[in-house]
């Protein structure tokens, strides 16, 4: 048999489960997520954060390709005058067709190209035309190439070539 104060312990129970879930249900259902205007707001305050930040970025995109290109051509220098010594005779670095912004190759004397770059775009460079290394590593003429970028001339660097075969590099024009 079931006694009385049983009886009502398990009632008690049974109405503090009661009101704890419909609590839960209460918070939960205000927890479901995000309202539209927070939303919103968080597309607003995202929108200027990337407004203020692209022109930054796009200035360090062509500071880099310019940077970058420089790097390529001061390698390129250095490989040719490394390829004439290798091979006792003169070795030229020349421009592709249609100028420097196009690209360069590597052409030992006598022989077939051993190295051609494409640029990507977004640089323009001038300068000097073919440069020929002799068999010593010297040039046979000093020169300049200067890299800059076509969407911020303010972005430039400047090659110097002197005749014994070194190549500078610094920011900014020739």
């Amino acid at each position: 048999a079931v006694d009385a104060p049983s009886i009502l312990r398990a009632e008690s129970i049974k109405k503090t489960v009661a009101v704890e879930s419909s609590s839960l249900r209460r918070n939960h259902a205000k927890c479901n997520g995000f309202t539209l205007v927070e939303l919103m707001i968080a597309v607003v305050v995202l929108s200027i954060l990337i407004g203020i930040a692209l022109p930054s970025y796009q200035g360090f995109i062509a500071s880099q390709r310019v940077s970058a290109t420089a790097t390529d051509l001061h390698s390129a220098l250095a490989l040719t005058r490394s390829e004439a010594i290798k091979r006792n005779s003169q070795a030229t670095l020349s421009p592709a067709a249609g100028g420097w912004s196009n690209g360069w190759s590597i052409t030992p004397a006598g022989g077939a190209a051993i190295h051609n770059t494409v640029l990507a775009g977004g640089v323009e460079i001038t300068g000097s035309g073919s440069f020929t290394f002799s068999a010593t590593g010297r040039l046979t003429a000093a020169g300049t190439l200067q890299v800059k970028s076509n969407s911020d001339t303010t972005k430039k660097r400047c090659l110097t070539l002197g005749i014994d075969g070194r190549v500078s590099s610094a920011k900014g024009g020739c």
